[in-house]
């Protein structure tokens, strides 16, 4: 009797102890589940793939300021220039997938494998953040004949190479917009918007194309003078500066059209961690002072994420090279599976 009692006892306590441990189990997944998450481990690197100066690396500091109080760690800046912004991509795509280095870059890696730059895309990247839109704009000198680039493209169609044009390559702003337009300009190279200024200014060359932030700045000092926005409608800050779509329908099928900049991570950064950071730079991206500095730079806010962020990326990827193939200044997009818009 005794042992059988003993026996019962002891089945009793195994499956008392059987249901604790499912129960502890149970509670751990749950606890874990809700467990915050352990990023950032350490200070970040970002990698901006351009020299101190340009507007790639002003805004990428201002946006990685105000971050590093969101992630509770520094964001330590590293400018790599070189090969259109390919030399600091394949640096960051090298390294490992943990979310610790973010490249700060502008549109150009949509460009690359199109025009032989790089066999690395956006595909290879994981958008943490589009920050903002530039909206170029067609500039020459302040006493030029032309008011409009209505009259330009006219007097071009009339006398082909009549009228210079600077580019910074096919990649850069004037080198998309020159395509787009797909027109016969004596086109001059310059090593920089800076340089191609400079010559619009000196009268060495005729038009140029910049953003529109950098060529306020010299209009306000009366050097040059704007003719259109590239743009599908007037912008809100400058409602009286000509559109290019209003002045030339046929280009509004390309518009709105511009550099951008994001945050990017490497492709197979754990979704926690992009996450994480998505919501670190939207709270720094929404700031006062990011809103104050994109508004005094003549940036159009996106704040894009996610889903978002993808369609727009690969929107502007297949609209631009598109554009850029038809024009005769890339090989076939349909090669690297880019769609026709």
């Amino acid at each position: 009797m005794k042992n059988n009692i003993f026996g019962i006892v002891f089945i009793v306590l195994i499956i008392g102890l059987l249901a604790a441990c499912g129960s502890n189990n149970d509670a751990t997944g749950e606890d874990s589940s809700n467990e915050e998450l352990d990023f950032p481990t350490k200070s970040l690197t970002g990698v901006i793939p351009f020299s101190p100066g340009g507007t790639t690396d002003s805004i990428s500091r201002t946006i990685a300021f105000l971050a590093e109080e969101e992630l509770d760690q520094s964001i330590v800046i590293q400018n790599t220039s070189g090969g259109t912004g390919s030399i600091a991509t394949q640096e960051v795509y090298e390294g490992d997938a943990d979310g610790h280095t973010l490249l700060f870059a502008a549109e150009n890696q949509n460009l690359y494998r199109t025009t032989g730059i790089s066999d690395l895309s956006f595909n290879d990247f994981e958008p943490i953040i589009l920050l903002g839109r530039e909206v170029p704009v067609f500039v020459t000198h302040v006493d030029a004949k032309w008011d409009t680039i209505s009259e330009v493209l006219d007097e071009i169609e009339q006398d082909p190479k009549s009228i210079s044009m600077m580019t910074t390559g096919p990649v850069g702003i004037s080198g998309v917009v020159s395509s787009m337009l797909n027109k016969d300009f004596n086109l001059v190279p310059y090593d920089g918007a800076g340089e191609g200024i400079a010559g619009v200014i000196g009268k060495q060359v005729d038009l140029g194309v910049v953003g529109l932030a950098t060529a306020l700045d010299y209009v306000t000092a009366g050097d040059l003078k704007i003719l259109s926005v590239v743009n599908d409608e007037p912008l809100e800050e400058y409602p009286d500066l000509p559109v290019l779509a209003e002045e030339r329908p046929e280009y509004a099928e390309f518009l709105p059209w511009g550099p951008y900049y994001g945050v990017y991570v490497k492709k197979d950064t754990p979704q926690a961690v992009v996450d994480t950071l998505s919501d670190a730079f939207k709270t720094s991206w929404e700031n006062d002072e990011f809103q104050t500095f994109l508004s005094d730079n003549s940036i159009i806010p996106m704040g894009y994420s996610g889903e978002e962020a993808l369609e727009f990326q690969q929107d502007w990827e297949s609209k631009t090279n598109w554009l850029l193939h038809e024009a005769g200044e890339a090989s076939d997009p349909s090669e690297f599976d880019i769609p026709k818009p």
